[in-house]
């Protein structure tokens, strides 16, 4: 047997590997040689391998301990196949004391870890998309609250989306697999009614494939891939990984203790959160007066001019259609899908919202999501807080963003590298690169230089 069909069987293998997958695998001298590390991670890819995510101190073989010239590497690590994976999903890998050996010990668990139980809300699924029912079902939905607002139409497609979806709950591999097996067993047969159950199933077929490519490329979020020929294998293990690298299971409390039980880390994660958002008076009259104005009042002209039909609807259409929904359960393909049957009335509510000043309260309601900064999560500033704003509320952002465009650029300072169109943050990675370099290079005169690296992210996450 080949590697690639011993591959295709769910095994997993631990152990020695004695080799890197990147720079980040190694801490001491002398960096590992790019060419291995490409050679390994083409190895694993090329076998369809998941690497377990490694619970613990990072590294497990060490050299020359208590020296200068210690060196620290994961040699060791576990591979498994995507088939061994879907059997336990729940794996960990954890990092072991070890005693005498230069190897640290690895210990692979695979019990499930208790979670609380929650009911699922409604989210737009984009396979539905290719359902020929789905117009009637949104347009029905969405004429019955003629009566109503924008938010009240969204609400009553919501429900008849949601009964009809459970209709349409397929398990694609056991329907493709009994719609393949079928069409094997028309082939061998000419006469008309079996050639036109054929050409059924094989449009069946394709539906379907189709379908579940949709289903699993809105969870991968592989934003980057335009398109493909059915990468459904891909956007699978894509969104796996996924999942289990935001799985939260362990966090430090404010007292330094480790929690793990769910209500543990609820608590943990709304004390911290009550702290961040709380709202705290400050006067800044005294700074802001120093400021001076950039908006001639030509610029308040063109600012304040009525927003058009079309305005609006290029704001929907650069948005990506797989960015998550909000808490409506909407996403952007649900209204560029049926922008011609509710463009009209959600440009007239957007009209209405910025005559008046404010939205619908409901439209303001976001789910925060925690987006991990590093692979090791011990508290909850190891994670970034997303809100999944709703699309209409995103619209609106971006339409009010493409009209400050027109005059952002005399409000930013040429300095500022970041934030603007055709302006990069990564500038100011390389000016800090090369001022360090100078500064290593410099071994004349007795002036010295110094370096100071501040953490100022809390400034812009705070609400004041």
């Amino acid at each position: 047997m080949d590697l690639k069909a011993m591959c295709s069987l769910p095994w997993c293998i631990i152990g020695d590997f004695n080799d890197l997958l990147s720079q980040e695998d190694k801490k001491g001298q002398h960096p590992h040689p790019n060419w291995l590390s490409m050679g390994f991670t083409e190895v694993i890819t090329e076998c369809n391998l998941q690497d377990v995510k490694l619970e613990g101190y990072p590294f497990t073989w060490i050299k020359s301990r208590g020296t200068t010239r210690v060196v620290e590497e994961r040699l060791d690590r576990a591979l498994v196949t995507p088939n061994w994976a879907d059997f336990f999903p729940n794996v960990c890998l954890l990092n072991l004391l070890a005693s005498h050996s230069d190897h640290s010990p690895l210990l692979l668990q695979t019990d499930l870890v208790v979670v609380m139980r929650h009911s699922h809300s409604f989210k737009f699924e984009n396979n539905w998309l290719k359902e020929p029912d789905i117009d009637e079902v949104v347009s029905n939905g969405w004429g019955l609250g003629t009566d109503g607002d924008v938010v009240d139409r969204l609400k009553l497609c919501a429900d008849g989306l949601q009964r009809w979806g459970r209709r349409k709950r397929v398990r694609f591999k056991e329907k493709i697999q009994e719609c393949g097996e079928e069409i094997e067993l028309l082939q061998m047969y000419q006469d008309p009614p079996n050639s036109n159950r054929y050409k059924e199933l094989i449009e069946q077929h394709a539906t379907l494939l189709i379908q579940e490519e949709a289903f699993w490329k809105q969870r991968a979020k592989m934003h980057w891939l335009k398109e493909g020929d059915l990468n459904t294998n891909f956007f699978h293990m894509s969104a796996k990984i996924r999942g289990k690298a935001r799985r939260v299971e362990k966090l430090l409390n404010d007292d330094n203790n480790e929690v793990s039980s769910q209500h543990e880390l609820c608590d943990v994660a709304h004390k911290y959160f009550e702290a961040l958002f709380r709202s705290e008076h400050s006067e800044n009259n005294s700074v802001l007066d120093l400021i001076e104005p950039k908006i001639t009042l030509e610029d308040n002209i063109e600012l304040l001019k009525p927003i058009t039909k079309e305005e609006l609807r290029l704001a929907l259409f650069q948005m990506h259609l797989d960015k998550s929904p909000g808490l409506d359960g909407f996403n952007v393909a649900f209204f560029q899908r049926f922008w011609s049957l509710c463009g009209d009335e959600i440009f007239e509510a957007t009209k209405c919202w910025m005559d008046r000043g404010f939205i619908p309260s409901s439209l303001n309601k976001t789910n925060i999501c925690l987006v991990p900064k590093c692979d090791s999560l011990k508290s909850m500033k190891d994670m970034r807080p997303i809100s999944l704003c709703n699309v209409l509320y995103k619209m609106l952002s971006k339409l009010l963003a493409n009209i400050l465009k027109r005059c952002m650029s005399k409000c930013v300072s040429e300095e500022q590298s970041a934030f603007l169109e055709g302006r990069s943050i990564h500038d100011n990675a390389l000016v800090a690169i090369e001022a360090i370099h100078a500064m290593k290079r410099k071994t004349k005169g007795w002036r010295g230089d110094l370096a100071l690296k501040i953490d100022i992210s809390k400034a812009y996450d705070r609400v004041d």
